[in-house]
């Protein structure tokens, strides 16, 4: 709350603890890294909107009740890197399952199932070939096996919170590294 209230306080704490004769490069370490976790999260929140609309779409085609709701939780889950697509998934399927049985079509169920892993299946492959790749690269500046190795060994090191964190991290390590070494 006190860093929202008043902006340069974090600032001014980070450049407490460093010596006089490093407050330049710690000024522009703060600004890239505040320059590119912004843009970072504006990736990620894109990533979300593009799999929803992907999703939401898809559904939407082929009929399918709820579209919106289960495209929802699809981008949500997106966020979780390699096992969100599949938990979304899941629960999308699910979702549709028990919407399907709500409205007393029984005869529909295999078909309404085939329809969300079908297209489940599609926007997972649209978002890992062109989404993230474009996405990420441009947000954080990174080659897209760059941010592959590191989220493979954020989660190596801390699992699930290590994969969500890998990337900001990585980002605060790399500005970081590029102006003092």
């Amino acid at each position: 709350f006190f860093f929202l209230k008043d902006e340069t306080m974090f600032q001014e704490g980070v450049k407490l603890l460093v010596p006089e004769k490093h407050n330049d490069a710690t000024n522009k370490v703060l600004e890239d890294s505040k320059n590119l976790l912004i843009r970072y999260f504006i990736g990620i929140f894109s990533e979300i909107l593009g799999v929803m609309s992907l999703i939401t779409i898809g559904l939407w085609i082929f009929g399918i009740k709820n579209a919106l709701l289960i495209g929802f939780f699809g981008g949500i889950m997106n966020i979780i890197p390699y096992l969100g697509p599949v938990i979304g998934s899941a629960i999308g399927i699910f979702l549709g399952i028990t919407s399907t049985l709500a409205f007393g079509s029984f005869n529909d169920l295999l078909p309404v199932i085939l329809k969300l892993a079908g297209v489940f299946i599609g926007v997972n492959f649209v978002d890992n070939n062109i989404l993230v790749p474009l996405i990420y690269s441009k947000s954080v500046k990174s080659h897209p096996l760059e941010i592959f190795l590191i989220i493979i060994i954020g989660g190596g090191l801390a699992g699930l919170p290590g994969m969500l964190l890998a990337v900001p991290v990585y980002t605060l390590l790399r500005v970081i590294g590029r102006e003092f070494f």
